[in-house]
Parts: C-alpha cells; sequence; structure tokens
C-alpha cells in the first residue's frame, strides 16, 4: 500500500530563479506562512465502491471551503492575470503582461506567480490597464489558490479516498484549476519545476492521475464564470 504523504509537508520551499534588483524587480511582502446544471457526470470512485451519494457530498464539501477560503478578490485579480496571457495582448509564451508607470508592456514569467518567498508575488509600481492606477501590484492570490487546490487535491486523494463528483467541482472552478496546471506544466526549468512539484504535490498527482477524465469534462461542462478571450 503505497503510504499516504503528510500534509504537514506538503508546502516545502525551495530554491528559484528569482532577482530582486533594478527598476523591473518584483519584491516580497509578508511572511513565509503557507499554510444544477444538466451536465454529464463522470463520477471517481474509490476502489470500495463508497456510496456515491456520499462522493457529491464530499464535494460540495469541498466546494464549500473553496469558495471559503479564496475570496471574490482573489478569483478578480487570478482572472486579470489569465487574461494577460493570451498571445493577443502581446504576451509571449509562459508569460503575462502588466504595464510599468509608463504605461509599457512589461512580460513576467508564469513561474513567478509561485514563488515561495513571503506571502507571493508583487509586481512593484504596475497596472493590467493604462487607466489603471500605478501601484503596487499584488498578485499572491495565485499563490494563494494554488495552496488551496493542493489542499482540495490532499483531501480528494487521501481524505476522500477518490470518492468524489469531479464534474460537480470541475464545474464549479474547472478553469481555474486547468489554468493553474497548465501554468505549473508548462516550466522550462527543471530546478524552478521540481521546486513547484515538492510544493504541491497533491494537486499535480491528482491532474496527473486523472488526466483522462478532466480531459472528458472539457468537452462537455463549461465552468460558471468562465473567462474568455476575445
Amino acid at each position: 500500500m503505497n503510504q499516504i504523504p503528510s500534509q504537514d509537508n506538503q508546502f516545502i520551499e525551495g530554491s528559484e530563479n528569482y532577482t530582486a534588483q533594478g527598476d523591473d524587480s518584483y519584491f516580497l511582502q509578508g511572511n513565509n506562512n503557507h499554510v444544477d446544471n444538466s451536465v454529464n457526470k463522470t463520477v471517481i470512485y474509490s476502489s470500495n465502491n463508497t456510496d456515491p451519494q456520499q462522493g457529491i457530498k464530499n464535494s460540495k464539501s469541498i466546494i464549500k471551503q473553496f469558495k471559503k477560503s479564496i475570496k471574490k478578490k482573489d478569483r478578480e485579480i487570478w482572472k486579470w492575470v489569465y487574461s494577460r496571457t493570451y498571445e493577443g495582448t502581446g504576451a509571449e509564451p509562459r508569460h503575462f503582461i502588466v504595464r510599468n508607470k509608463n504605461g509599457e508592456a512589461q512580460q513576467i514569467p508564469l513561474s513567478q506567480l509561485f514563488i515561495p518567498e513571503g506571502r507571493g508575488l508583487v509586481v512593484p509600481q504596475a497596472q493590467f490597464n493604462r487607466s489603471d492606477e500605478v501601484e503596487n501590484l499584488d498578485l499572491s492570490s495565485i499563490r494563494r489558490i494554488a495552496e488551496e487546490l493542493d489542499r482540495m487535491a490532499y483531501k480528494i486523494l487521501y481524505v476522500y479516498n477518490q470518492n468524489v463528483e469531479i464534474s460537480l467541482i470541475y464545474e464549479e472552478i474547472g478553469q481555474i484549476m486547468d489554468s493553474i496546471y497548465k501554468w505549473m506544466d508548462e516550466i522550462e526549468n527543471e530546478s524552478t519545476k521540481q521546486n513547484i512539484k515538492s510544493r504541491f504535490p497533491s494537486f499535480i498527482e491528482m491532474y496527473s492521475k486523472y488526466q483522462e477524465q478532466l480531459d472528458d469534462l472539457r468537452t462537455k461542462i463549461k465552468p460558471k464564470n468562465s473567462v474568455t478571450f476575445c
């Protein structure tokens, strides 16, 4: 039997390719505490065929906890970042765009969203749109979402023993889940990628284990409040 990983050891910090010097650098704040529509349902059953009704109950509990932990402001930050990964905005692959105080586009690697230091990424004197106020752009919401997704995945895999109705979860937060996983998976620097794997092991394991089911759900379910590119 595979040993269940300790949840206490999930957020292991490692080295990142990260600089904090010069006008275009990023700086950090805080401390290091990480702490019914009609659709085709696809249930991930546990090996002992536990009650599917319990799986629905477990899934609703996961959704409720995610919404409690991830506030509306966090979701709004995610939407802004997600919409600026689109190549039509000028974003290079594996980057997103913000604007500096002069209104010039600044390419930021998506991997920086998951830096372990402090409470997360803050881009000094920046804005998403030229009409926005120039400020220290706090993007720590993205790492906070990733940490919550890792806790969610741990519950799915080891607390609920995979007895969940995954389509219910995907319908609520599927686009967020997919984007966070994609941003992690596309990291090219091997050291940074290994660091991500060590800090978000359950989330990455869940996607690896259930990639086929998730691929199927993408063809059948459009997550609520999805962001679309025009």
